[in-house]
């Protein structure tokens, strides 16, 4: 999200400061690289309802990414036990369960233990793979990661690369094949040139 939708995102929290947009400016600031601004933000928005997931999940996130792993663990199981409660402990097929967290956290027994939950599903594909896909690329093995996503499209199930290109290792997204499949089915923001991308973003170039 450009620095317009993050305007567009604020303007609607202001007006609204107990609807869903403050939820989306924090995801707003985080796809924009803007962790700290995002962590704020969302602290935010528990403070106003300490009944959803979503803040506590969004938090993990950018803990991660500022390397915070003990925080981000913290955060990702708070928001599955509120999930858990709302769902009556039955989560559906392909929700997060913190399997990307775990995995760049270093937790690789806990991540794969998930993901190994998650082949037992209907057909080998989580609902939404692009979880998984994340969790095995930031354990070193992206060619796993890419192929589930890759199989994801072509059995037709949808693939929100709006958040996989955040979370992605470097090798990953200098992968051809996968920048053709954003090409082929991201958003707007998914759909940038690589190189349009990371200068947007602030950040350095694709290790290769």
């Amino acid at each position: 999200m450009n620095g317009e939708g993050i305007r567009i995102a604020s303007a609607a929290a202001q007006h609204k400061p107990f609807g869903p947009a403050n939820l989306v400016l924090g995801w707003a600031y985080f796809e924009a690289g803007r962790y700290d601004e995002s962590i704020a933000q969302l602290k935010k928005t528990i403070e106003l309802d300490r009944t959803s997931s979503l803040p506590y999940t969004e938090l993990s996130w950018n803990y991660v990414k500022k390397g915070m792993y003990k925080e981000a663990i913290a955060s990702c199981e708070q928001g599955m036990e509120l999930r858990h409660k709302q769902a009556g402990n039955e989560l559906g097929p392909g929700e997060f369960r913190c399997e990307w967290v775990y995995a760049a956290s270093g937790r690789r027994a806990e991540a794969l233990a998930i993901l190994r939950e998650n082949e037992k599903l209907p057909g080998k594909i989580s609902l939404n793979p692009g979880y998984g896909a994340m969790a095995w690329d930031a354990m070193g093995d992206h060619e796993r990661g890419l192929q589930l996503l890759l199989k994801a499209e072509e059995a037709g199930i949808p693939l929100t690369l709006f958040y996989v290109c955040r979370m992605c290792s470097d090798k990953l997204w200098a992968d051809p094949r996968f920048q053709q499949l954003r090409q082929r089915i991201g958003p707007p923001e998914a759909r940038e040139a690589p190189e349009t991308r990371t200068a947007r973003l602030g950040l350095k170039p694709p290790r290769l």
